[in-house]
């Protein structure tokens, strides 16, 4: 599933629960279950809001993950080997969403999470959409290769409110992906 497709699907899964429940659609929560993944819907925001909770067997109860907690996450499983399949994988995840082979385990989550970015921020209406979760996650990247301090780069995930962070600076000899962008257009 591409992100257009993704969006479409929760838009019209919404629209198709909102049928059936009428005016008490918000407060009858419909699921979703992609393990360890499972989509509530509708949320709270644009038509197909959804939120994303996140449950492997070892863990007691389902959590809500965050671009931070991803951020996290990336940080800590690159190394100065592995970043450049981080970044490919990030890029083919951002073009082509769950059609991606070569991105491990965290495609379904980062699709996922980002999908609620598209659909609340859609960069047709010119927002940035998927773009700014992307960017930070990248940034993670930068930060454990040394260029950049991780709470930095969390502080900039989480800045709510405050506007587009303007981008850092991408170290020589390190991969700009096609997402580091500001202007461009998807």
């Amino acid at each position: 599933m591409k992100y257009e497709e993704g969006r479409t699907f929760m838009i019209e899964a919404t629209r198709a629960h909102k049928e059936i429940h009428n005016s008490e659609y918000r407060k009858i929560k419909a699921i979703l279950d992609y393990s360890p993944i499972t989509i509530e819907y509708p949320g709270y925001k644009a038509n197909g809001d959804y939120k994303a909770w996140y449950k492997t067997e070892i863990m007691d109860a389902a959590e809500a993950l965050t671009h931070a907690d991803i951020v996290h996450t990336i940080f800590n499983k690159v190394t100065k080997e592995n970043f450049n399949e981080y970044i490919d994988s990030l890029e083919c995840v951002f073009l082509y969403g769950l059609q991606c082979s070569n991105t491990g385990n965290l495609k379904n989550l980062i699709f996922w999470l980002t999908l609620q970015e598209d659909i609340n921020y859609p960069m047709a209406a010119g927002k940035q959409g998927r773009k700014l979760p992307f960017q930070r996650y990248y940034e993670a990247i930068l930060a454990k290769l040394g260029h950049y301090k991780l709470d930095r780069i969390v502080y900039r995930t989480n800045n709510h409110g405050s506007g587009i962070p303007s981008l850092l600076a991408i170290p020589s000899g390190i991969k700009k992906p096609v997402f580091y962008d500001l202007d461009t257009k998807f």
